[in-house]
């Protein structure tokens, strides 16, 4: 008598704890971690529904990269925002299903110097970056040299180099969509 008792609470049981389990494991509802071949986070992916994943990626220092929504495992949807090594922003900008749609930065751009100088002495070699926007491209004088100089795999992030030849006034473009804008630099022997 007691064993057919166990086993009718044993099949109850596995009739109300077996749809639990089945609930619980959705595939919807999973987070997948990617780390680099050192043992740091790499890549961080949440499942929100159906479609859409959370994406986040990280340097090996732990510093956020990039974050933002992938649609159907492959294309970036909504906000996607991405950071210098620093963890500065560097680009916020708005994808539809994959096509970019507009730049959200809301702040001016600037020209980042590693040394700040007021003015710049010839032979001496400085370095910069843009600060603003991903969507730019920039035009220096050849008196003034430069080189880029990347800082990250993703093909974003670059730092430029100047080392000025020659002394005199010049000026640094850079241009984003049908706008420039100029940042003028004094060059002294």
């Amino acid at each position: 008598m007691k064993s057919k008792m166990k086993t009718k609470i044993s099949m109850a049981l596995c009739l109300v704890l077996l749809p639990m389990l089945f609930i619980s494991c959705n595939k919807n509802d999973h987070t997948i971690i990617k780390y680099y071949g050192t043992g740091e986070v790499r890549k961080v992916k949440k499942r929100i529904n159906k479609h859409e994943s959370e994406v986040h990626f990280y340097l090996k220092n732990g510093q956020i990269e990039q974050e933002g929504i992938i649609y159907d495992d492959s294309l970036k949807d909504g906000n996607w925002k991405t950071y210098y090594n620093d963890g500065v922003l560097m680009a916020d900008l708005i994808y539809s299903k994959g096509k970019f749609v507009k730049d959200n930065v809301k702040y001016p751009i600037t020209l980042d110097f590693k040394d700040d100088p007021s003015e710049f002495k010839t032979c001496n070699t400085y370095q910069f970056r843009v600060l603003g926007t991903a969507l730019y491209t920039i035009d220096i004088p050849k008196k003034l040299g430069d080189r880029q100089i990347p800082r990250s795999d993703n093909g974003y992030l670059y730092e430029y180099e100047i080392t000025p030849k020659i002394a005199g006034d010049y000026t640094i473009m850079v241009n984003v969509k049908n706008d420039s804008i100029f940042f003028p630099i004094k060059v002294v022997d």
